[in-house]
């Protein structure tokens, strides 16, 4: 099979689709129809006047496509139908014109592949029985529309629509240029958003746990305080908002050693604080304190180091725009 492409340079070009590879395990959709988009993780086919996606959804894969009824948003209650006459549909969502079918079963599998297959069959002949016509992402005049990725999602749209939101995005990019970030006002802010995962740390500590939630908190408070008050976040910002998860781990552990103190010996906020490696070293805590600080470190960088990857890459993901199947274009 021959794949047409239109790359972000402008480019364009066709390749060889065999075995399409998405991650360590290969499994080959083309028999199936499928193109892929290795940028975006995604799959797509045209089937009966209606244009098909195929997504990653945690572990499991949507098969999405976009349809109006009558004009109108297709219904969820008549589209949830389709789960209980078809066994290779788990469940089915709808947002806007948008309908996705979660498959059961793990990509790769036979399972998955035969409930595929079973969709693949019944959902066109499905969304015709409840007069559903493929439409695009954004409005619902009959259409089959193009693949394009933008500011982040896999969409389905018209020519026109697709140049509407890629001037959308050069205008946000812009924006976002010339605004200026104030460093040290969203240090403030990473500190003041740092407190909540401090505060999540000790709560959790006092139910007698170490958990990753708690990093994922601490990491998303520090990163949105920054760029609350420092305007945006740059990637600068983001080791910034790294540095300052570092520093008040640490304070967290403390301040539970504090609370131990105030508990056990009775003495007040500040001599407790003050005294903290004096009293577990004396106590013969030492391995105790090192154990626990170590493992919310651990937790912090499981938790929230995702967070602040997810902030630099969300950044340039929010920029891109590009054709994975131009709507004009015939391609099966």
């Amino acid at each position: 099979m021959r794949k047409c492409v239109q790359t972000r340079n402008g480019k364009r070009g066709c390749t060889d689709i065999g075995e399409v590879s998405m991650s360590k395990r290969t499994f080959d959709l083309t028999s199936f129809g499928f193109v892929a988009d290795e940028a975006s993780r995604s799959y797509y086919r045209k089937q009966q006047g209606f244009m098909f996606v195929l997504l990653p959804v945690n572990s499991q894969y949507c098969l999405t496509t976009a349809v109006s009824v009558n004009g109108s948003y297709p219904d969820l209650k008549e589209m949830s139908e389709a789960k209980k006459l078809c066994e290779g549909i788990q469940s089915v969502t709808c947002a806007g014109y948008r309908v996705n079918f979660i498959l059961k079963g793990r990509m790769g599998t036979e399972k998955f592949a035969n409930n595929l297959a079973e969709a693949l069959q019944f959902v066109p002949s499905f969304l015709k029985e409840k007069q559903c016509v493929g439409c695009s992402d954004s409005r619902p005049e009959p259409c089959v529309p193009g693949v394009y990725y933008a500011a982040g999602a896999v969409r389905l749209l018209k020519e026109e629509d697709y140049q509407q939101v890629v001037s959308s995005i050069a205008r946000d990019v812009e924006e976002k240029n010339n605004k200026k970030e104030n460093m040290v006002a969203g240090i403030v802010g990473a500190l003041l958003g740092s407190l909540i995962g401090v505060a999540a740390i000790l709560l959790i500590s006092r139910l007698g746990f170490v958990a990753a939630v708690s990093g994922m908190i601490m990491g998303v408070c520090c990163l949105k305080g920054y760029e609350l008050l420092g305007g945006k976040i740059s990637r600068t910002g983001a080791l910034i908002c790294a540095g300052i998860m570092v520093v008040m781990v640490y304070m967290a552990v403390r301040l539970d050693w504090t609370l131990i103190i105030i508990r056990d010996l009775g003495w007040d906020f500040f001599t407790a604080f003050t005294n903290v490696h004096y009293v577990v070293k004396a106590s013969d805590n030492t391995g105790n304190f090192i154990m626990g600080l170590v493992m919310n470190y651990l937790f912090t960088a499981l938790g929230g180091a995702p967070s602040i990857v997810n902030a630099m890459q969300e950044t340039d993901a929010a920029a891109t725009a590009y054709v994975i199947c131009r709507q004009e274009e015939e391609q099966f």
